[in-house]
C-alpha cells in the first residue's frame, strides 16, 4: 500500500501487540441513584454511535473489523437485582466509560406532591341563657311566683358545655353556656415522590 496506509497499519499492529492493549480491567460498579438497565442501555447506545462514526471514517469495507474491535474494547452487563454494572474494558477506554457511568448516576431532582383530603363542617352554635323561677307562700291560700320557662329541663343531663343548677323549696335557678364551632376532619394525607421528568400516579 501507500506509505501513509502502511504506517497506519503498522501503528495498529503495534497497538494490538502491546501488553497494555491486551490487558483488561474489570469492575463491579454499584449505582446509587440511577437504574442499572437504563445506564447499560445508554452506554450501549453510545458505543453503537461510536461504531457508526468509525465505520463512516474507515468505510464500509472495514465494518466487520471495526465492530469486532469495539466489541472487544468494552463489555457492560447490568445486574438489576443488586442494581450494579459489570464493566470490563481495556485500560484506555475504561476510565472514559467509568466517567460516563458516574455522570449518569448523579442524583436527579425530585418532585414531592402532598394531597390533603379533609371534611370541613361549616356550622356553629352558641347557647347562653338562664332558667329561673321563684315562688312564695303568703299564707291564707295566697301564692306568689315569677320566673322564666324556655323548655330547658331541670335535670343536668347531656347538657354539654357549662351549666349550673340551684334548687330550693321555693326557688330554682339554671344557667347554661355552650358554644360549638365547625371543625376540620382530615380523611387522608397521601403523598407521592418521583424523579423529575418521570411520570407517576397515585390512586385515592
Amino acid at each position: 500500500g501507500t506509505e501513509h496506509y502502511v504506517a497506519l497499519v503498522q501503528q495498529i499492529i503495534e497497538t494490538l501487540d502491546s501488553s497494555e492493549a491486551l490487558e483488561r480491567k474489570t469492575e463491579v460498579y454499584r449505582l446509587k441513584n440511577a437504574q442499572a438497565p437504563d445506564v447499560g442501555t445508554a452506554i450501549r447506545s453510545f458505543l453503537d454511535q461510536e461504531r457508526q462514526r468509525v465505520t463512516q471514517v474507515l468505510g464500509a469495507d472495514a465494518v466487520g473489523t471495526a465492530q469486532r474491535l469495539l466489541e472487544r474494547e468494552v463489555a457492560i452487563v447490568p445486574e438489576q437485582v443488586s442494581n450494579t454494572l459489570l464493566l470490563s474494558a481495556r485500560p484506555r477506554y475504561f476510565e472514559q466509560i467509568h466517567q460516563i457511568i458516574e455522570e449518569l448516576d448523579q442524583a436527579q431532582s425530585q418532585v414531592l406532591i402532598q394531597v390533603l383530603l379533609a371534611e370541613v363542617t361549616l356550622d356553629s352554635n352558641r347557647d347562653l341563657g338562664f332558667e329561673w323561677s321563684f315562688t312564695k307562700n303568703l299564707g291564707n291560700g295566697w301564692n306568689v311566683g315569677t320566673g322564666t320557662d324556655f323548655g330547658i329541663p331541670t335535670q343536668m343531663k347531656n347538657f354539654g358545655g357549662y351549666s349550673a343548677l340551684v334548687t330550693g323549696n321555693n326557688m330554682q335557678f339554671l344557667m347554661r353556656a355552650l358554644e360549638n364551632d365547625g371543625r376540620v376532619e382530615v380523611l387522608s394525607r397521601p403523598q407521592i415522590l418521583t424523579a423529575d421528568n418521570k411520570v407517576a400516579s397515585i390512586n385515592i
